[in-house]
């Protein structure tokens, strides 16, 4: 895989479009090779032959005692000292943030996580995952009901919704750097939604998912 991945790098591949990847959202104002991240001769550095070479040792031996291995470290079971402080440029999730039970809590570890200046990058999917009728109905459901919908289920939704995310992002000092929501139409009515909920802003309750970016205050040292 790591070689494949060099190869789409060294021809600068384009990202797949719709037309391979026609579900994947939300969509991309551009799907060429990012050149203006990516220049030529920052590239050329970051494919150095003796680069790749060590990458590849590291991944042999992910986890593991070899010089090699400190370039990439697997920690699963995850425990909260696993992470040293401030070591991250860059914090990514897909379709991971609408599980955790504390969402709070997973914000300021991955805060701890980042430095300076760093990036979060976080897609989100805020769907019922199919319990519900309506794609949004799980905000329509008491506790009580959505737990026994549940039932012991593994990755059982936290339902909070687009605004929280970006609320707990500013509140620890963010800056939104990107926000690409997707938007589905919603048939609930305010009168439907549990109290808990009641709250859910029109934007809330049509967004079905997003891409959300923030960058942390302070300055990101250069590679």
């Amino acid at each position: 895989m790591f070689d494949k991945l060099v190869e789409l790098f060294k021809d600068r591949t384009a990202i797949p479009d719709d037309a391979e990847f026609p579900l994947v959202k939300p969509r991309l104002s551009s799907d060429t090779f990012p050149s203006d991240v990516l220049p030529t001769g920052h590239l050329d550095r970051i494919l150095y032959p003796r680069r790749q070479a060590a990458i590849r040792d590291a991944l042999k031996d992910a986890g593991g005692t070899s010089t090699a291995a400190g370039l990439l470290s697997y920690v699963a079971p995850y425990a909260k000292d696993s992470i040293e402080d401030q070591v991250a440029d860059l914090v990514i999730s897909q379709a991971v943030l609408q599980y955790p039970s504390d969402l709070p809590s997973v914000y300021r570890e991955m805060d701890r996580w980042l430095k300076c200046g760093g990036v979060v990058s976080h897609q989100v999917d805020f769907k019922s995952h199919g319990v519900t009728k309506e794609w949004n109905g799980h905000w329509a459901c008491s506790d009580w009901l959505w737990q026994a919908f549940q039932g012991k289920r593994r990755g059982q939704l936290n339902r909070e919704p687009h605004s929280a995310h970006l609320r707990m992002l500013t509140s620890l000092g963010y800056r939104i750097v990107c926000d690409n929501r997707v938007v589905s139409a919603s048939r609930l009515s305010r009168s439907q939604l549990a109290p808990r909920f009641a709250h859910l802003s029109d934007t809330d309750l049509t967004t079905s998912g997003a891409l959300i970016q923030a960058q942390k205050p302070g300055q990101l040292h250069a590679w």
